[in-house]
């Protein structure tokens, strides 16, 4: 099958296999840290107005998910853990906690990837 036939065959996202994304030259990463997405030397002596707001908006990205649900559901924070602090980011979790509502899950069929063996070693 060709590249521009496998392509125009997608429809749902289990249609996405390991070689169209190979074609596309895409390698999926998971559990990536922030530091390595945004790194901080990057706005280093930027001479704009607003880097507090850059930095609470990169400090929003850090906070773990399930922390954010938490926060706009008000339930008190897990043990150990404190309330985190959502400005910039709030209408986002708050949009998703909305859909939640609304989504059936049950149909979902995403493939998986294939993760070499030495990579579960690196996580581990």
């Amino acid at each position: 099958m060709s590249f521009r036939s496998s392509l125009l065959r997608l429809r749902k996202p289990s249609d996405v296999c390991d070689g169209l994304l190979a074609h596309l030259n895409i390698h999926i990463e998971s559990d990536v840290p922030l530091s390595t997405l945004v790194p901080s030397e990057q706005f280093a002596g930027r001479p704009l107005l607003y880097d507090t707001d850059l930095e609470s908006m990169l400090a929003e990205l850090d906070v773990p998910n399930e922390d954010a649900y938490r926060e706009i559901m008000r339930l008190p924070p897990h043990e150990g853990r404190k309330k985190p602090r959502l400005a910039y980011s709030r209408n986002f979790f708050a949009g998703l906690e909305d859909m939640r509502r609304y989504y059936d899950g049950s149909k979902d069929d995403y493939y998986d990837v294939d993760v070499p063996e030495d990579e579960h070693e690196d996580l581990r």
